[in-house]
């Protein structure tokens, strides 16, 4: 079975998150060419108003493969009103990707979303994009990163040039240059003018990378160095356990540090198997681990509602084997449902599967009693994850509507919006007799 892994692309609003995303699906050959939100032609932005607002409002889900490893992307939205898209992302990823503006460094989104990240505890990085601004500075923005959230970030790509002189990043592990000429990589050796500043970089990188655990210290006290593969390992066990955050260069737009950037989340960041047990409890409340090598488990982070499909519950699964025919148990609503048709998504498009296992995301069409939140097992082997927590409500607002014709429709309505969106809360308030 093929190595798994995932990450959920999060920052303030505007940033080229979803650029990003499109840049990695099409550099690795899910798209024939590069969606452009500008162009509303994203397939990571393919709602309506998602096109005409030029803005994310969902989370969106794409697999991908890159260097014979199956690979799941969660884009999701900057604006602080569908912030609850995000706790969905992070409540069932493995790596938050934290996109900076290369010239406006840290923002108020930028904190917003390292606080659910780290919630959640999962790994965490930074791509500086735009690098092809006019104003953009690499220098700055890390310096902002450092201030906000410590020194454990620290650059493993840097750019060469900026703004219309950006040439492509320099991969400091390797000491490798990805140079970028018309959205073309090619990869060579770091420049002779400036090995002498990519030597110091890399030097505080190993620094970094030396104080992940005591035996790397005293090592590198010792000897002054660390190996290749004494970095390798310390760079791999201080990300999962969050003791290293990288920092990466780019411009997304223009496809410059998006090779290097993959193919440093492909080598170093962990993978499905890196957590082989996750944290549940029995319908009683009693804590317990689930297995990704047991029965089957999964939980449902999103709910979508589709015209011609009806609900669409996004489910990740934890264990276990999922395939269509399955009768599954929905611990939380105890009652059974039978699975039907699954999907997997690339973007817009849903490709119909025969089987899931632990770290696929998936769709299920056609369940009658789940939503979001719900943790879906076995019968004879009933767990249940915890719930999404999410945050209230800033605002409340009342609506009448015009006629009484009316009060079904908007009634329908707002279950629906209820269903897909769990931060929107609706009840009748009896003294005012208005819905709030």
């Amino acid at each position: 079975m093929q190595e798994k892994k995932n990450f959920v692309l999060v920052g303030h609003n505007g940033v080229g998150k979803t650029t990003l995303g499109e840049a990695v699906l099409y550099f690795t050959g899910v798209t024939s060419r590069f969606g452009k939100v500008d162009e509303g032609n994203s397939v990571l932005d393919s709602d309506p108003d998602e096109i005409s607002r030029k803005i994310s409002l969902n989370l969106a889900v794409a697999k991908f493969s890159h260097k014979d490893k199956d690979f799941y992307l969660l884009d999701t939205p900057g604006f602080l009103d569908f912030v609850g898209e995000v706790y969905a992302g992070l409540r069932v990823g493995n790596t938050a990707v934290v996109v900076v503006d290369a010239t406006s460094g840290v923002e108020v989104g930028t904190e917003q979303v390292w606080g659910v990240a780290c919630k959640y505890e999962v790994a965490k990085c930074f791509f500086i994009n735009k690098m092809s601004k006019e104003q953009a500075n690499f220098e700055s923005a890390v310096s902002s990163i450092r201030e906000t959230f410590g020194n454990k970030a620290v650059p493993l790509t840097v750019p060469v040039g900026s703004g219309p002189g950006l040439k492509g990043v320099i991969d400091l592990f390797g000491m490798k240059f990805y140079a970028t000429v018309d959205g073309k990589t090619t990869m060579g050796d770091v420049p002779s003018d400036i090995m002498g500043d990519m030597e110091n970089l890399r030097l505080e990188l190993m620094e970094t990378i030396a104080e992940v655990d005591d035996e790397l210290t005293e090592k590198y006290l010792e000897e002054g160095e660390l190996t290749d593969e004494e970095m390798l390992e310390g760079l791999k066990k201080g990300i999962k356990e969050g003791k290293v955050f990288p920092v990466f260069a780019g411009d997304a737009l223009q496809m410059v540090g998006v090779q290097a950037f993959l193919d440093a989340v492909s080598e170093y960041f962990p993978s499905v198997s890196d957590y082989p047990e996750i944290k549940a409890h029995t319908p009683d409340g009693e804590e317990i681990t689930v297995s990704v090598d047991g029965p089957f488990a999964g939980f449902v982070f999103k709910t979508m509602v589709e015209p011609h499909l009806g609900e669409m519950n996004f489910v990740r699964v934890y264990a276990g084997e999922l395939t269509p025919g399955t009768e599954v148990w929905n611990s939380c609503k105890g009652k059974p449902e039978k699975i039907n048709q699954m999907y997997v998504l690339k973007g817009k498009d849903r490709e119909e599967v025969k089987s899931a296992t632990a770290g696929d995301f998936v769709i299920l069409v056609k369940l009658k009693d789940t939503e979001t939140g719900d943790t879906l097992c076995l019968k004879d082997n009933p767990v249940v994850f915890p719930k999404l927590e999410l945050p209230e409500p800033t605002i409340s607002v009342a609506i009448v509507p015009r006629s009484k014709e009316d009060e079904e429709k908007v009634s329908n309505g707002l279950s629906r919006l209820r269903a897909e969106d769990p931060t929107f809360h609706f009840h009748y308030d009896t003294e005012t007799k208005q819905t709030l």
